[in-house]
């Protein structure tokens, strides 16, 4: 703790602002302020952090909205009490810059999922995977993996693929506060192009079916494991992975298991 973290908080949090104002030696004490640190900030008009405090919570906003830019005008559309409620209640924590946007989105996700309402919570935690997966460096370099034309080694799905259930249906295509209440699985794809993640919605074969390749299994392990028609199973699998879905490890890397 110290001047820098308190000044952030000013900054940041509006009843810390409001315990400057009151009580300057509870917001030192809070801080582990010292006796100059404290002068130092109290010295400064409070129109004028009143200023940059706005300043701040604008930027947050905008942040917000760059990462879930449907579900951030849903709020402002229909839920303007609950997008000022959000802004006004949220700490905005120093954030890395690689984490720039996605942290933001995070702290709506988590408050959307305690506050609701629970469509557009889901539909929020959507917007967020398909943002982490156009931002990670790893998913990108996956996207063109080496071949593997043996298609032999562990199988597990790509880093540049999320399969993701929820609640509401998310393709729906429907305003994000109004999604069918309909559970769905979707399975996400980073891709290189002007659309870097596609999202198809699978049936329950499929999804269960990729939950077994979670890289302790051959591909004829997860072909037994799946049972029903082997030659079915094994075509499918071949499609995901020509699809860059799933891949496998290198010969030398694959670990027996004695799993089936």
């Amino acid at each position: 703790m110290g001047v820098r973290e308190a000044l952030s908080a000013l900054l940041t949090d509006e009843a810390e602002l409001d315990l400057l104002r009151r009580d300057p030696d509870g917001l030192g004490a809070r801080h582990g302020l010292t006796a100059e640190d404290l002068a130092m900030l109290t010295s400064v008009a409070s129109t004028g952090y009143d200023v940059m405090y706005r300043a701040v919570r604008g930027k947050f906003a905008r942040l917000v909205g760059v990462c879930l830019p449907g579900t951030v005008a849903e709020l402002r559309e229909q839920h303007t009490a609950r997008w000022h409620e959000f802004l006004d209640g949220t700490v905005r924590p120093a954030q890395p810059v690689r984490r720039a946007l996605l942290g933001e989105g995070e702290q709506l996700v988590a408050w959307l999922a305690v506050h609701g309402p629970a469509a557009l919570a889901d539909y929020a935690a959507y917007e967020l995977e398909r943002a982490r997966l156009a931002h990670e460096g790893q998913a990108l370099e996956a996207v063109h993996p080496a071949e593997d034309p043996a298609w032999q080694g562990l199988v597990a799905v790509s880093p540049a693929a999320r399969v993701l259930r929820f609640g509401h249906d998310v393709t729906a295509g429907t305003a994000p506060s109004r999604l069918p209440r309909r559970a769905v699985t979707v399975l996400m794809l980073r891709r290189q192009g002007d659309r870097p993640v596609v999202v198809h919605r699978i049936g329950g074969k499929t999804a269960n079916l990729l939950a077994l390749c979670d890289g302790s299994r051959t591909a004829a392990q997860v072909v037994v494991a799946a049972g029903g028609d082997p030659r079915s199973t094994g075509a499918t699998l071949a499609r995901l992975q020509a699809a860059h879905v799933l891949r496998a490890a290198p010969v030398s890397q694959a670990v027996p298991t004695g799993r089936t």
